[in-house]
């Protein structure tokens, strides 16, 4: 296994059944992924319709337009982690109302992540942890805001090495809105 997503969260939109749970899959785009969060503007979003959940219509819209046109207009809370089949990489995003935090190993072949920073306790009692170095002696790492982080995730390769590429800063609209007007 190069990768391997998992996710539990809880009910906030749609029913409970096989077709709402996480991973969304979108095989012919080469997408598989994940979101915390509920969005709020999701049934202006193409392809949704109302049986579907914001997740799901998130994932669609992300494998049809790509990371920059989708987070530029999904409007909530959202941390996203998808694997992308066509570049090989897992990408990771977040806005300010939902965290994501990493940990690696300490000889930096596995990485972890989770929502909630204290998540990460369950690995650190198994696994020994990437200590960080003498300046920034930091275990676990928080996603910037609103910035793509792409690590490339090669099956097969003996490398050993995790890539991270050049964070791409993604510039989400403000959310709407409504002012009342002022009647007299």
């Amino acid at each position: 296994t190069s990768a391997l997503i998992g996710h539990c969260r809880h009910k906030t939109s749609g029913e409970i059944n096989r077709k709402n749970a996480h991973p969304f899959d979108y095989p012919d785009e080469g997408i598989i992924g994940v979101h915390n969060g509920t969005l709020r503007n999701y049934s202006h979003l193409q392809g949704y319709t109302s049986s579907r959940v914001d997740s799901d219509v998130l994932m669609e819209h992300l494998a049809t337009h790509g990371p920059r046109e989708t987070f530029n207009n999904v409007e909530g809370a959202w941390a996203v982690v998808w694997y992308d089949q066509n570049t090989k990489r897992i990408n990771f995003i977040r806005n300010k109302e939902r965290p994501l935090w990493f940990c690696w190993t300490k000889d930096s072949k596995a990485m972890f992540w989770a929502s909630e920073v204290w998540m990460l306790a369950a690995v650190e009692r198994k696994l020994d942890l990437h200590e960080g170095s003498e300046k920034n002696p930091v275990k676990f790492h928080q996603l910037p805001l609103d910035t793509l982080w792409s690590f490339s995730v090669k099956p097969n390769d003996k490398s050993d090495k995790i890539t991270l590429h050049a964070p791409i800063r993604i510039e989400p609209k403000p959310p709407y809105t409504y002012v009342r007007p002022n009647v007299s």
